[in-house]
């Protein structure tokens, strides 16, 4: 039997604050038998979620914060495909061991919760904004750390995982070549954290160099993506920490709870070109067994499911009086974190050691393809776009759902294939955006590899493109330097809200969710990505993107498929073999033909786009501004149009008036199903529409 210990009295618990410490001891089994229980530790605290506020019929929630010790074992199958996981330091007993923070936030009244867990995988360390819609509906949400490089600050959730040592000569430290890249946007910047990019900044740690000698390295720079690369001479760079161009061997504050290792980051005294591409290629020591984070995920949800038959023997923060708050899951995550999902499903992690499937419900968001976590010197946090780390693994065969046989070898593979095959596969909502068709190659979700036909999707996926919509959409259209265009404010929360109602629905009474909304090759809405092919109009003062994020084939070397080893620094491209990612055709106004078309899009007062491009500021003009989409605002009268040569109709000739604009978007509200648009939104955007000041 698991057993525990609690730590508290009644008293702290009036106090809303409760500090458990639980130990929940497991038995060895013969093999063959049940598989032991993984999380063997949990600490945690409870406080009152936004000061005890009440959210709807449900009331307070609380929130429950701590840390997860889990053990693995190495030889187990569901394990050993993890990368260097062999060359883990074990314990007493054999196990590998982990750390992994977490947040859980619940109804304090447990009859109040509707049997869901959200499981949000945290993007880069951080939760993330909370919609409190979710709440209201009884869902308890969760999120557990996976990112075993993230560093302290900014409450960001952590993950301790071992470092793989070479086991065969007594510890040796392991060692092998790396590549990274750095891209600083601003002026002045002379030192970088080796761990450090776009979207990791100083959040993230770095691999120390074997040597500190830069001649033992090769640091190189060009302006764009597919440039030549210049030799930055070794005498020009170190490793070391320069804030001010000057070396120095004191520890510092890089951010608050952090201190700065030197030799864990770049220096060039004369300071980094703006804007241009740096790639360093060095030998590093001491990989992280990341791929334990799979596993992490994993042990958290099946401990909150099933671990805890009596909440006194076993103070599971998702159980209530000896009862489960949960009998499904719905597990998500956005862009980086949405393909965590696709490969938490990939390799199997959706099934605990058990064989009792975790998930019922996956929702990868703004996403298309994997992600490297099981690679030795991986760094999950580093992305794939048209110039910001364009090189690193991300999509590798299979990047589609279904089950086929890749265009360019003889593997036969799919994100479904290992589920498919144990009958375990969960109810899947994959959303888009118009930023995942430019930047994140989107459409290879729905063709085959060569972009000359349509997949049938499997019956358990669902894929809607939210037409016109940005990454993550902007509050408002803002105007920045670094990008020509006002960015793009369409939304994307009422239909995330629809759809997560549809998607819950889908799990517990298996009705049906829409049918998948997005561009197909078959009705001539997905298309190459050129101006002509797009039919996007000739907007006066608009640049046209030159192209999207292409794809070439990358050889990583030959143990990469096998050990998750990358030997190929920089990878070598494969000549001649290419996948065709493709984007939607547009409208007239250069708005999205196919999708879920939201209101905005429906009643537009602009042309919202999934593309940028950077300013003459920013350097590498015209090149894809990351995911940034934009907003290019629509004249207000037909004269003003004319006069600057503006094709589309100016916000007078469409509506008349303001009365006539809300009318507009009445009506548009109308055509939806209350299962693409809920009844709040639709009343709040209503009410949005009357309060605008369009055409007043």
């Amino acid at each position: 039997m698991l057993r525990s210990e609690v730590k508290g009295d009644e008293e702290g618990r009036k106090m809303n604050r409760i500090i458990l410490f639980c130990v929940l001891l497991f038995s060895c089994v013969s093999a063959g038998g049940a598989a032991e229980a993984e999380i063997v530790k949990i600490v945690y605290e409870r406080t009152p979620y936004e000061n005890g506020k009440s959210f709807g019929t449900i009331g307070p929630y609380e929130r429950i914060t701590g840390t997860m010790f889990g053990e693995v074992h190495p030889e187990d199958p569901r394990n050993s495909l993890i990368v260097d996981i062999d060359k883990a330091p074990r314990n007493s007993r054999g196990r590998v061991e982990y750390e992994a923070q977490f947040v859980v936030i619940r109804p304090v009244d447990a009859t109040k919760a509707n049997g869901a867990l959200i499981h949000t995988v945290p993007n880069r360390g951080n939760e993330g904004r909370i919609d409190a819609f979710r709440l209201r509906k009884g869902f308890a949400l969760s999120w557990v750390a996976w990112q075993g490089d993230i560093l302290p600050g900014n409450n960001r959730l952590l993950m301790k995982v071992p470092i793989a040592t070479d086991n065969t000569d007594s510890g040796k430290p392991i060692t092998g070549h790396i590549r990274t890249e750095y891209i600083v946007e601003e002026p002045g910047i002379y030192t970088v954290p080796l761990g450090g990019g776009p979207y990791t900044t100083d959040s993230h740690d770095g691999y120390e160099p074997v040597s500190t000698a830069t001649g033992k390295a090769t640091l190189t720079m060009r302006e764009h993506e597919r440039d030549e690369r210049i030799p930055v001479p070794p005498s020009e760079w170190m490793f070391a920490y320069c804030p001010q161009g000057e070396t120095t061997s004191e520890q510092g504050d890089a951010q608050a709870g952090a201190t700065v290792e030197p030799l864990k980051h770049l220096c060039i005294p004369a300071g980094l070109k703006r804007s241009w591409i740096y790639e360093l290629i060095y030998e590093a020591k001491d990989p992280k067994v990341m791929g334990l984070g799979l596993a992490s995920t994993r042990d958290a949800l099946s401990f909150f499911r099933f671990n805890a038959a009596d909440s006194e023997d076993n103070p599971n923060p998702l159980f209530s009086d000896g009862k489960p708050l949960l009998d499904r899951v719905i597990m998500t995550g956005a862009s980086q974190t949405g393909r965590y999902c696709r490969e938490f499903l990939y390799l199997g992690f959706h099934v605990d050691e058990n064989d009792r499937p975790l998930v019922e419900g996956l929702w990868p968001h703004i996403t298309a393809a994997r992600l490297p976590i099981n690679v030795r010197f991986t760094a999950p946090g580093r992305a794939y776009l048209q110039r910001e780390e364009h090189l690193f693994p991300s999509y590798e065969f299979p990047v589609a759902y279904n089950v086929m046989k890749d265009a360019f070898s003889e593997r036969v593979d799919g994100v479904l294939k290992r589920c498919v095959e144990s009958g375990t596969c969960p109810k899947i909502l994959h959303t888009v955006g118009g930023s995942e068709y430019w930047q994140s190659l989107a459409s290879l979700d729905t063709t085959d590899a060569l972009g000359k036909q349509d997949l049938e999707l499997p019956a358990n996926v669902r894929f809607y493109h939210l037409s016109s919509t940005q990454h993550g959409p902007a509050l408002q259209a803002t105007k920045d330097p670094k990008f020509k265009n006002l960015s793009n404010p369409a939304p994307h929360a009422e239909s995330m809200r629809a759809l997560l109602v549809a998607l819950d629905e889908w799990i517990r009474e298996d009705t049906p969710p829409p049918p998948s909304m997005y561009p197909r090759l078959s009705d001539g809405t997905l298309v190459m990505p050129d101006q002509k092919s797009t039919g996007f109009p000739n907007i006066p003062g608009v640049a046209y993107p030159g192209g999207m994020n292409e794809l070439p084939r990358l050889d990583y070397g030959p143990e990469f498929l096998t050990k998750g080893i990358i030997t190929n620094h920089p990878p070598k491209r494969v000549l001649g073999k290419s996948w065709r990612p493709l984007v939607p055709k547009v409208d007239a106004d250069g708005n999205d033909i196919a999708g879920l078309r939201s209101v905005t899009i429906m009643v537009p007062i602009g042309t919202y786009t999934g593309w940028n491009l950077r300013s003459q500021e920013a350097g590498a003009e015209d090149a894809l501004y990351r995911e940034t989409g934009s907003f290019i605002p629509f004249e207000k009268t037909k004269a003003d149009r004319l006069a600057k040569g503006d094709p589309r109709l100016s916000l007078e000739e469409r509506y008349g008036s303001h009365a006539g604009y809300v009318t507009k978007v009445k009506e548009a509200v109308e055509r939806f199903s209350e299962r693409l648009l809920l009844p709040e939104d639709a009343e709040r955007i209503i009410r949005e529409a009357e309060a605008s000041d369009i055409l007043k």
